[in-house]
Formats: C-alpha cells, structure tokens, sequence
C-alpha cells in the first residue's frame, strides 16, 4: 500500500510539473523577452523531480511535456526547449542527489549546456533554416556585418567622422566565417559556464526554501583553474600550431580556438584573484571589489592584467587553492 501511495504522489507530481512547464514553454514562446527567465526556470521542476524520486520521474516529466507543448504550439519548439531544459535538469539533479560539490555540479552543468547548444544549432541549422552548418555561419557572418554596417550609418549620420570610425571598419573586416568558426566555441564555453553559475544559485535558493540540503556555491574569489588544464590546452595549442606550420590547415583552426579559450581560462582566474586579493587582503566590500574589477575591464591600460595574473595565479599556486599544484609554497 505505501509503495502505491509513493506512485501515486510521483505521478501527481509530474503532472504538476509538466503544466508548470507547458505554461512557461508557452510564454516565453508568445512573450519572447521572457525566454532569458524562463531558461533558468524551466530546469527546476525537473531537477526537483529527479531529487525528490529518479531519473525516470524527470525523464517523463520531459516526455510528456514535449509532447503537450508539440501539439498545443510547435513541434520544434517543443524538441529545442526540451533538449536545453532536460539536459540542463537532468544533470543539476544527478549532482544534487548524489551530493556532488558545487564547483563540480556547476562545470557538469556547463558540460550539460554546450551539448545541448550544439544540439539546437544543429537543429536550427538543418531543420529550421534549412541552410546546413555552413550556410548557417555564412548568415551569422552576414547577419553580424549588416549590424556593423547600420551602426556605421548611424554614426555617420550623428557628425562622427570617418577617421573616427575607422577602427570600427578595420574591426569589421575580422568577420569572416573562419574567425567566427573559431570564436564559436569560446563563446559557448563562456555561455555555458555563466548560465550553470547562475542556474546553481537560483536552484540553490530555491531548494533552501524547499527544505533541501545543497552544497553552497563556491565564492568567486574561491575558484581556480587546475594548472592539468593549462597544460592541456597549451599542448592543443601548441600541436594546432605544429599542424599548422606543415600546412594542415585544421591546424589553423585548432591554434585559434585554443588561443581564444586559453585567454578566457587565464582572465576567468585572474578575475578571481583580483577578487580574492580584495575581498580577503584588503579587506573591501564587495560593491567596491566589483566597481575596481569593471574599472580593469574599461581601462586599456589594464586589459591585459588578468590574463597575466591567471597565468600566475596557476603556475605558482598563489591563492594556495589547487591541491595538485606544480611546486609546493612552504
């Protein structure tokens, strides 16, 4: 009798979820500056599922809902915004039962993200634009340049001059389909990554309030970049660049992306050690540690700093944080 009592409050509570998420698939679909809340909502019910029963629970949820919000509005929009959800739910739920650290739960939901975008841009791509992986980047490319061009009008329209603009035209023609091709990963590894973040903490609140236990988010000035991982990627860079001098040109490709990723790696922890030295030596607020590192952002002078300092920061371990660094501080 309570196994069938368990059952039933598990199908009762996925189909609560699968309303709550038909309706928010839903309006963010009829009011599409709601899409950006509704990506971090949607995960929850699902996430929640997956705590408070299995997998196969969350699993269904998904199904189902697809399936509702197929019929009721679009088959594709129902396939993309499950992929992104689901993928994202699942894996914030596997974390959060099997009591996985934060920082851990937030790199495999970062994981969990940039497969589902390459998901749903291969959806749009052969699906819904039609125009295959190629012909979708040449519309990015096009897309991009067009932007550039109207704000150039604009500009030109307001009095600035053309020596003015220059810099902005120079700019312009770096958007080609081979530097957009090797930016792209970046900037999904950027997306994904800011997304967990944030996904973790609104979980995180949520499920407080729910009564759950979950492990608090590790603090900015807390995360590190294991100096495994420079290693690895300076390899990459360094066998793109070899590839590249023997005229193989996926070597060009493999040296630019790991270039743009290595960057990003390097500020991501001299951002953090900025915070740390701030927020824990000197002691300063956490509003005035955020103004210093934005002022590092907008000064030319400085934009290079946090690369250097991340570079620093993992090879001499000097926040002490790695466990495995590559020489021991007395």
């Amino acid at each position: 009798m309570q196994s069938n009592g368990i059952k039933v409050k598990a199908l009762v509570e996925i189909a609560i979820m699968v309303a709550i998420i038909s309706v928010v698939i839903l309006y963010t679909a009829y009011v599409p500056f709601l899409a950006g809340i509704g990506m971090f909502i949607l995960p929850i019910p699902i996430t929640l599922l997956y705590v408070r029963h299995d997998y196969k629970s969350a699993l269904s949820a998904i199904f189902v809902g697809t399936i509702l919000t197929a019929f009721i509005y679009s088959p594709i929009l129902a396939i993309t915004s499950a992929i992104m959800y689901g993928i994202t739910g699942i894996s914030l739920g596997y974390c959060i039962r099997n009591r996985k650290k934060s920082s851990s739960t937030i790199v495999g939901v970062a994981i969990a993200i940039v497969i589902g975008n390459i998901i749903q841009f291969l959806v749009y791509a052969l699906f819904i634009n039609k125009q295959g992986i190629v012909g979708s980047i040449n519309n990015i490319v096009d897309t991009t340049s067009e932007a550039f061009k109207m704000a150039l009008d604009t500009y030109l329209s307001m009095g600035i001059t053309e020596e003015q603009i220059a810099p902005i035209k120079e700019g312009m023609k770096l958007i080609t389909a081979k530097n957009v091709i090797s930016i792209i990963p970046t900037i999904i590894l950027v997306s994904s990554l800011i997304q967990a973040y944030i996904q973790y903490i609104i979980t995180e609140k949520v499920f407080i309030k729910l009564k759950y236990s979950v492990d608090k988010v590790t603090p900015f000035s807390r995360l590190y970049i294991p100096n495994l991982v420079a290693a690895v990627l300076i390899g990459i860079l360094c066998s793109g660049i070899l590839l590249d001098t023997r005229g193989i040109e996926i070597g060009s490709y493999i040296t630019e992306t790991t270039k743009y990723i290595l960057l990003f790696v390097f500020e991501l922890d001299g951002i953090a050690f900025f915070i740390f030295v701030l927020r824990n030596k000197l002691k300063f607020s956490k509003g005035v540690a955020m103004f210093i590192i934005i002022i590092g952002f907008a000064l030319p002078i400085l934009s290079g700093m946090y690369s250097i300092a991340g570079a620093m920061d993992i090879i001499l371990n000097l926040r002490r944080l790695d466990p495995n660094p590559i020489r021991k501080i007395k």
